[in-house]
C-alpha cells in the first residue's frame, strides 16, 4: 500500500493521561504530512476529554467501546504508541 491509498490513520495509546498528552504531536504530524486523512484516536474512556480538544484528531475511539471491532476496520494504517498484546489483538 502507498502513502497515497492511506486515507485513515489511528493512534493508539491507551494507558495514562500523561502519555495521551505526549502523543498529541504525533496527529498534528500526521495531519501535516497527510493533510487528507482522518486521523483517529484509540483511548481510554478517561483520557477523552483531553483529545476532545485537539484540532487534529478526526474521530476518538475508546476502547471500552462494545463496537470498537467494527470501527477499527475503517482504519488503514495504525501506530501502537505504546503497543500491548490486548491492542495489537484489537488491531491484527
Amino acid at each position: 500500500m502507498s502513502d497515497r491509498n492511506i486515507r485513515n490513520i489511528l493512534l493508539v495509546r491507551t494507558d495514562r493521561i500523561g502519555d495521551v498528552i505526549l502523543t498529541l504531536p504525533m496527529a498534528q504530524a500526521i495531519r501535516e504530512n497527510f493533510a487528507d486523512a482522518k486521523v483517529g484516536f484509540l483511548a481510554r474512556q478517561y483520557t477523552a476529554p483531553i483529545l476532545e480538544i485537539s484540532t487534529y484528531i478526526d474521530e476518538i475511539l475508546l476502547r471500552e467501546t462494545p463496537e470498537l471491532a467494527q470501527k477499527l476496520r475503517e482504519y488503514d494504517a495504525a501506530i501502537l504508541v505504546h503497543p500491548t498484546p490486548k491492542d495489537a489483538l484489537a488491531l491484527w
